[in-house]
């Protein structure tokens, strides 16, 4: 599972994840689009917030202190490719956000595509977002774990007495 595209959005309903990845089923890639407006666990929240403090870094004056510049990212594309050993890796990601300042207001940013060479912290949390995204994706993150795995097994042995167990 290749993830593409993370975003959240914050509205009357509450927060909205969308996550868009990719899946290959033999040879065959298909595009999937998940949706939701459950709360994503706090790792998912805390990821975002490291991805803005990573790019505010990024200016050679910041400091930890001061709190009249901040970001507030809510989406990320990204790019795959091949390394040497032919894993997939990033190849580049771009952010769409927010940039505010205390005297000014705000503007609405969208970086460049950033290579991962360019900010190892900041690719870092980019990867820890795909990560935590991908088990959003899979059931392993939505309701904090709505099903334990052994509730799982037990469903999957009890279908398979009825005679309709899907893999």
């Amino acid at each position: 599972m290749l993830i593409t595209d993370i975003s959240k959005q914050v509205g009357k309903n509450g927060t909205k994840i969308n996550i868009s990845y990719l899946k290959d089923r033999d040879g065959i890639v298909d595009k999937y689009t998940l949706t939701s407006v459950e709360l994503p666990r706090p790792e998912m929240l805390d990821i975002w917030s490291a991805i803005n403090i990573a790019f505010q870094r990024v200016n050679p004056a910041y400091n930890d202190e001061e709190t009249w510049l901040e970001f507030d990212f809510h989406k990320c594309n990204i790019k795959y490719g091949e390394d040497r050993q032919g894993k997939t890796v990033i190849k580049a990601y771009k952010l769409t956000g927010t940039m505010l300042w205390d005297y000014m207001g705000f503007c609405n940013i969208v970086t460049d595509w950033l290579a991962p060479q360019q900010n190892m912290e900041l690719t870092a949390a980019v990867d820890k977002l795909t990560v935590e995204a991908s088990l959003y994706a899979k059931g392993k993150r939505a309701q904090m774990q709505l099903f334990d795995d052994k509730t799982i097994q037990d469903a999957e042995v009890i279908d398979s007495r009825r005679g309709v167990m899907k893999k």
